[in-house]
């Protein structure tokens, strides 16, 4: 059976999306982040179907998985932090769901009939995408934003969770805007971000703007 929508699970438990208003900024800002993707969608005539914001990893994972088995017209995909663990080779090799299910604490067995094109990872965590685009952070935070501090890593991607959220504290603690607060500034940022940018610093980002609009293009 042919698919006719598509629809994002989104975790966002730690971003304040628990709210109405939290989920409504959520939704606003993947909205945005997604548009390249939401443009292949409309070119293969699939409807978007509102994001879905589920609050913990394990809960969007779950509305995933029922969704997933009740709905063979839609195109369900779930996207959630990998949180503090090392890859390794399961994310590597695209092999994320071999990476959820042997990950501490998941143990998450892939749905019957799901594929790896169904499930992304934002590697470690939403604000190592947002850190991707310096001049986008100092543009919303604008005097004395101090860029210096902010992850130098090679591979951002490798950069703990601990050290991005340290980074981003620093970077902006003298600004206007006072500290980086995932509640209060995550979903804006995420908002104004690049993909572009992103998608060259962060491999999990573009693994999710390569392999998902492949996948809509060729069923």
């Amino acid at each position: 059976m042919s698919v006719t929508g598509i629809r994002f699970y989104v975790e966002g438990a730690q971003t304040g999306a628990n709210s109405k208003l939290g989920k409504q900024e959520a939704r606003k800002a993947f909205h945005i982040f997604l548009t390249e993707i939401r443009d292949v969608a409309s070119q293969q005539k699939l409807e978007w179907h509102s994001i879905v914001i589920c609050g913990s990893r394990r809960k969007a994972y779950d509305t995933f998985c029922n969704s997933f088995e009740k709905d063979s017209k839609i195109f369900h995909i779930l996207l959630v932090d990998a949180e503090e663990d090392a890859l390794g080779d399961s994310y590597s090799t695209g092999k994320i769901w071999d990476y959820l299910f042997k990950r501490p604490g998941d143990g998450w067995i892939k749905p019957l009939g799901a594929e790896e094109h169904h499930v992304y990872l934002m590697v470690r965590t939403m604000e190592t995408w947002i850190v991707a685009d310096h001049e986008k952070l100092a543009g919303y935070y604008k005097k004395n934003f101090n860029e210096k501090m902010l992850p130098a890593w090679k591979n951002l991607e490798d950069a703990p969770k601990s050290q991005v959220y340290e980074g981003l504290k620093k970077a902006t603690e003298k600004t206007t805007a006072k500290a980086y607060h995932k509640t209060k500034h995550a979903f804006a940022l995420l908002e104004i971000a690049r993909p572009e940018i992103v998608k060259n610093a962060c491999p999990s980002c573009h693994r999710l703007f390569s392999v998902l609009p492949e996948k809509l293009q060729t069923g």
